[in-house]
């Protein structure tokens, strides 16, 4: 008789390593960005640095713009094929979305080349060579972001991250080191086009790794659900997408245009110190996401169990990032500079925001791959202007710490909005709520094996 093979680990378990494979490459990949920061810096004129984050800041802004929604659709209809055992239809889908943000890509590259042609002073349209380029680092972007959907809806959690934490610096890093080296300086159309050597890099190992996925998949099974229209649903998912990454950024973008210049730094610093707290938050978001879209297409109950499992995750996350945050933020601050101690009140404020995904989870994945995508985008939308309008009314009236209070506020507000509307569509909870349960059982086991 041959022996049985090992028995697959329990979905919880899966998601929690993967949460820490990712949570370890975006570490790992900060710190690589730190030092390509730090060597653009000792490599470019001051002038040609300050352009060259204009440009990698145009060009992230430029890659929600033409993706258009189409990556999370992805990763919905790839996890529900990989599940059923259809990997061409993950190479059907993913070649789909290519088209279509080539297609995004070339208007993007027309309007940046005409801009240029016109004489519009920025810094990403003052030289053909750099529009151009600006265009094709957004588009590889966008490209690199497919592939990696689509490796974390097969389970390649750590091949999925390779690219975007770590390949995609690579080039620039050791280019900059070795003219570091050498006592040169870099002009900025160099500097770019060794990033965009590193984006295509990346792209090839992402194309190599989900090659190899995709050759063999799960047993095929019977009856697929229906997956959504890629475009339509991408569409209405769009808005969402963009206005929440306005909604995350929100306390430096707007409140920094309302205050005086000292407490705009201060406020931007402390922004950067309480963003430390989402690491743990983003890594269960993707980690549990592919799995969270395949129990949508298997009925209530697997939802309802995925979910409990998931915000247990989400719920870990939120309070190791909120804690680390908070005991880091002092530190942290004092290695911006003694005088950006006084933002550790509106670090503490901001990093408090996180703790509103402890308690309610992952509503907003959920309300996304339950295909409430209308749902999703209308509160993001006004949420985000709510929002927005808040901070510069308290940034005019209370100062740095008006804005910041505004913005945690914002954050716990939307993050309830999203838990009602879950509930009101599709009956299911997610956060302690829907993760209480499931601990109770946990501890009713470890309690028992006790004694």
């Amino acid at each position: 008789m041959s022996p049985r093979p090992p028995a697959a680990p329990p979905p919880g378990h899966e998601m929690g390593r993967h949460a820490l494979i990712i949570l370890a490459m975006q570490v790992a990949g900060t710190a690589l960005w730190l030092l390509y920061t730090v060597l653009l810096a000792r490599t470019l004129p001051t002038e040609a640095f300050a352009a060259a984050l204009y440009v990698l800041n145009v060009a992230l802004v430029a890659v929600l713009v033409i993706t258009m929604g189409r990556d999370q659709i992805l990763l919905q209809t790839a996890a529900r094929a990989w599940a059923r055992g259809a990997p061409g239809e993950i190479r059907s889908q993913l070649a789909a979305s290519r088209r279509q943000i080539g297609a995004a890509t070339a208007l993007l590259l027309a309007g940046l080349l005409a801009a240029c042609a016109l004489g519009l002073p920025t810094h990403a349209t003052h030289s053909l060579p750099v529009a151009l380029l600006t265009g094709l680092i957004a588009g590889a972007s966008a490209q690199l972001g497919l592939g990696r959907t689509c490796l974390r809806a097969v389970g390649r959690i750590w091949q999925s991250q390779l690219g975007f934490s770590l390949v995609r610096t690579l080039v620039p890093v050791c280019g900059g080191t070795l003219v570091l080296a050498f006592g040169q300086e870099m002009t900025l159309e160099a500097a770019l086009l060794l990033f965009l050597a590193s984006l295509l890099l990346a792209l090839a190992l992402e194309a190599l790794f989900l090659h190899r996925a995709l050759r063999t998949g799960p047993a095929p099974q019977p009856a697929p659900d229906p997956a959504p229209a890629p475009l339509r649903s991408g569409l209405r998912l769009w808005p969402g997408e963009v206005a929440n990454a306005v909604l995350i950024r929100a306390a430096g973008l707007v409140g920094a245009l309302m205050l005086e210049p000292g407490a705009a730094a201060l406020l931007l610093a402390a922004e950067r110190i309480a963003a430390l707290a989402r690491f743990p938050i983003a890594a269960a978001s993707q980690a549990s996401a592919p799995m969270i879209a395949q129990a949508f297409g298997q009925g209530r109950g697997a939802a309802r169990r995925t979910l409990a499992r998931a915000s247990l995750l989400m719920a870990a996350g939120a309070l190791l990032g909120t804690a680390g945050t908070a005991l880091l933020a002092l530190p942290g601050l004092r290695l911006l500079g003694a005088s950006y101690v006084a933002a550790l009140p509106l670090a503490l404020v901001l990093t408090s925001a996180s703790l509103s995904f402890a308690l309610f989870g992952l509503a907003q994945s959920a309300l996304i791959w339950s295909g409430h995508h209308r749902s999703y985008s209308r509160i993001s939308t006004v949420m985000a202007a709510l929002t927005c309008l808040a901070i510069a009314l308290a940034a005019a009236r209370a100062g740095a710490l008006g804005a910041a209070l505004a913005w945690s506020a914002g954050l716990w507000l939307t993050n309830i909005a999203y838990t009602l509307a879950l509930a009101r569509h599709t009956g299911l909870a997610t956060g302690l709520r829907a993760a209480a349960p499931v601990l109770a059982r946990a501890l009713g086991r470890a309690g028992a094996a006790h004694r």
